[in-house]
């Protein structure tokens, strides 16, 4: 499949930030067979501002990407967070290359007080969402046009350096993970006792796994 992934590359970080979401997603893409196009948003408004600054360059990122569509003529643009891209950019790009998908990943927390706006403003423009936020909270962004999916934090073995627990293959919540929706946010992560957990499936028919 031909790609473009409109993300946040930061190659002004000089590879500071080489173990990035954007970076381990464009990276699992391309060893899945896919052919990715990078269009480093903050990094392409900075380019064609005047003054190097990125909210100078926010209209002339959004036609870049509309070109970079044209020229590339992908299967798929998928979106990294990329709040910068705007709707109506997104609309251009689906007039202009007929057939093509349109998909957005975001990886910050989606709970009740978070800056959501970005994503109800392009739901109507995407075909699916990948968010890192799990359970009935996921709903929200679901419509007839546009699937959501929970998608874990990416790992890949090439580039990670850093281990901050393990632990043994038990079910953790705490700290944004949950069960069933419940114990997201406790500020610690522990383990689930296994009768907790079954009884909670038996509870609920079978689920939640």
């Amino acid at each position: 499949m031909r790609i473009v992934h409109a993300a946040n590359y930061q190659f002004k970080k000089d590879g500071a930030e080489f173990a990035s979401w954007g970076l381990k997603i464009h990276q699992g893409l391309v060893q899945a067979g896919h052919y990715v196009y990078p269009f480093s948003v903050s990094d392409m408004a900075r380019l064609r501002s005047l003054i190097g600054h990125r909210d100078w360059g926010r209209r002339a990122a959004n036609k870049a990407l509309i070109r970079t569509c044209e020229n590339v003529y992908p299967e798929l643009l998928l979106l990294g967070h990329a709040q910068m891209i705007k709707r109506e950019t997104l609309d251009q790009i689906r007039a202009r290359v007929p057939g093509i998908k349109i998909a957005l990943w975001y990886g910050d927390a989606v709970w009740e007080g978070m800056d959501n706006d970005h994503l109800y403003e392009r739901m109507p423009s995407l075909d699916s969402i990948f968010i890192s936020t799990g359970g009935d909270l996921l709903k929200q962004f679901a419509s007839p046009t546009c699937r959501v999916s929970f998608v874990p934090n990416p790992i890949e073995r090439n580039c990670e350096r850093y281990r901050a627990f393990e632990v043994d293959d038990v079910f953790v919540v705490g700290y944004g993970l949950d069960f069933a929706g419940m114990y997201r946010n406790l500020p610690y992560v522990a383990s689930l006792k296994p009768e907790v957990i079954a009884t909670a499936r038996r509870a609920a028919g079978g689920a939640p796994r």
